[in-house]
């Protein structure tokens, strides 16, 4: 089976609260993927929720020191 690449749905994500099917949502794994890792540092910095930027911060602390 060869990769695809590009963007495509690639996950089905569903949402914990009601069980519904996320739309247009896009995943990140940053522990094997070093450009997540610098999309959710960008994104922890340009958040307005301090808690969920101060949460970020440490998840990423936590994949570099591992």
């Amino acid at each position: 089976m060869s990769k695809q690449a590009g963007l495509y749905n690639k996950y089905h994500v569903i949402r914990a609260a009601d069980y519904s099917v996320g739309q247009d949502v896009f995943v990140l794994k940053p522990k094997t993927d070093p450009a997540a890792r610098d999309a959710l540092l960008a994104y922890a910095n340009a958040t307005p929720d301090i808690e969920l930027s101060n949460d970020l911060l440490a998840w990423l602390d936590k994949l570099e020191n591992q």
